[in-house]
């Protein structure tokens, strides 16, 4: 269950944290606090770094519980490989999360 999240929800998270950002644009330039935007980014990526923990949980008890079988058709390898790349896609969704929450920091939202 928790690679499926890791593998679907942690991408979707990156687009609606930036349909929020850029919704929230608007109302932080009349106010001029640009905390609210801070708070959704770390929202964000905080959940997006608790599903890959999740995941990569799950990948290393999938690990740990079996061997990893020689022969490349069993359903054991199969569930060890989605947990491997949905911590992948997890971190990689983090990331860009993350690389997306630096310009915030560095420029106004109000400056174009």
């Amino acid at each position: 269950m928790f690679t499926w999240l890791a593998l679907l929800v942690a991408p979707s998270l990156v687009l609606v944290d930036l349909m929020i950002a850029y919704a929230l644009v608007t109302p932080t330039c009349a106010r001029q606090q640009d905390e609210m935007l801070h708070w959704v980014s770390i929202g964000f990526l905080l959940i997006s770094l608790l599903l890959t923990a999740l995941a990569a949980t799950q990948a290393r008890r999938l690990q740990r519980a079996q061997l990893v079988h020689v022969d490349g058709d069993h359903a054991d390898n199969r569930a060890y490989f989605i947990a491997r790349v949905a911590t992948w896609v997890g971190a990689l969704s983090s990331l860009v999360i993350a690389a997306r929450w630096i310009p915030q920091w560095v420029l106004s939202p109000c400056f174009g």
